[in-house]
């Protein structure tokens, strides 16, 4: 059970298993006080080449939007991005948010993964979800955001 915030700047942490003294243990959830212009990602066990890695919540800064109207770089690269991670999606902060899925990005030469976060939802706008399309023999990344419906 979720217990009401203690204010409205308050960020859920959802609970997580946790690997400790060998075995695993339960951490419960818990309110965090928000940090202005950053999101908390959830912890959350991720496999990495068939073994199962433990990464602890962290606060990271939002991402900023870019303007569609503004044209940007295109990144190309001759690496397949690797499958999606499995992300475990919590409860919403609110029913004004919605779920946007990590994503790979480029990133000192290598593919990074951008996990998932909560967003609030925008009116008169759809969010296009960041991809990654093959162009002949490479790979372009095609960046995401706010567009205008």
């Amino acid at each position: 059970m979720r217990p009401a915030p203690p204010s409205p700047r308050h960020q859920w942490s959802n609970g997580s298993w946790q690997w400790n003294r060998g075995r695993h243990v339960w951490y419960p959830g818990r309110w965090l006080p928000e940090r202005p212009g950053y999101g908390w990602v959830d912890a959350r066990w991720v496999n990495e080449g068939g073994e199962w890695v433990f990464v602890p919540g962290q606060w990271q800064p939002q991402q900023v939007v870019v303007d569609p109207g503004i044209p940007q770089q295109p990144v190309y690269v001759d690496t397949a991005p690797p499958p999606p991670q499995v992300e475990v999606v919590g409860v919403a902060p609110s029913p004004r948010h919605f779920w946007v899925g990590g994503h790979w990005r480029w990133e000192g030469g290598r593919h990074a993964w951008n996990p998932g976060r909560w967003e609030l939802r925008r009116k008169g706008q759809r969010w296009n979800h960041p991809r990654w399309e093959r162009r002949e023999r490479r790979w372009e990344y095609v960046p995401g955001g706010w567009r205008r419906e």
